[in-house]
């Protein structure tokens, strides 16, 4: 591959990537994983190979997944005595109404409050501002599947604007928002891979660039109380540098975070 060929996807921080056409911003890696985001069709992955990341289902099959009805009336606060709960999720309802506002807490903090999934498509589909022969304005549908599909079928113009780096953290956020109120929570990031690599993305103690690829920690099985807490092995997907034991550890402390046993 030629170094004139290689260019930075503008998703992929350090290191760069080769994008999926002249125009486009992003990686071919990216681009799928939008696609995989607002694809109606996508329900994603049961099972993974060691150290590969599970695809989950997209928005619309999440959103699809959405139960309002509560699991129990009320809450035991002690004794005989129960504290009023609404007759519905009320996060569930968060996701279904578009009064819902999108406050985020910062660009890489998971406490959000729910957002509007239906409201974040539309913004997204606004502002690409694209117009027929005629000069007017293109429909958006106004349901959640209707809009998901309507950009997963507008993918290239997606991947050309200037601002797909914020289109990119609002479509991941609303995501792991599904995947938590559904009952199948994202897995907890642990930072970037800070191993060197060449221009092809593989390790090379001399490489140029950072991988910066985001590592998750993988699904551990649950252990007894008496069992004890032990760092996991977490695999870079793209160079495949194994983080164990204190260098797992120094990673975590460099992002201020933990990781979950």
């Amino acid at each position: 591959m030629s170094r004139d060929a290689v260019v930075r996807c503008d998703l992929d921080g350090d290191r760069p990537r080769v994008v999926d056409g002249p125009s486009s911003r992003v990686c071919v890696t990216h681009r799928q994983r939008l696609e995989q985001l607002l694809d109606p069709e996508q329900k994603g992955q049961t099972y993974t190979a060691p150290g590969e990341r599970r695809v989950p289902p997209s928005i619309p099959v999440l959103y699809r997944m959405l139960n309002a009805q509560p699991s129990r009336t009320g809450e035991k606060l002690g004794g005989s005595v129960f504290r009023s709960t609404p007759p519905c999720r009320l996060d569930v309802l968060t996701h279904r109404d578009t009064r819902s506002r999108a406050d985020e807490v910062g660009r890489d903090d998971d406490r959000y409050p729910q957002w509007s999934v239906l409201r974040t498509l539309l913004n997204i589909g606004v502002h690409l501002g694209l117009r027929d022969v005629h000069g007017s304005l293109l429909p958006i549908p106004r349901s959640v599947e209707g809009a998901a599909n309507w950009l997963y079928l507008r993918i290239d113009e997606l991947c050309q604007a200037v601002w797909v780096d914020d289109a990119w953290h609002d479509l991941n956020v609303i995501s792991r928002q599904l995947r938590s109120t559904t009952g199948d929570p994202a897995p907890r990031r642990v930072g970037e891979c800070a191993q060197r690599v060449d221009e092809d993305g593989r390790w090379n103690e001399n490489g140029e660039y950072r991988c910066a690829t985001s590592l998750y920690v993988p699904p551990q099985p649950l252990k007894g109380a008496d069992e004890p807490v032990q760092l996991p092995d977490v695999q870079c997907p793209t160079c495949r540098w194994v983080y164990k034991g204190e260098e797992l550890w120094r990673l975590t402390v460099n992002r201020g975070t933990q990781v979950a046993s």
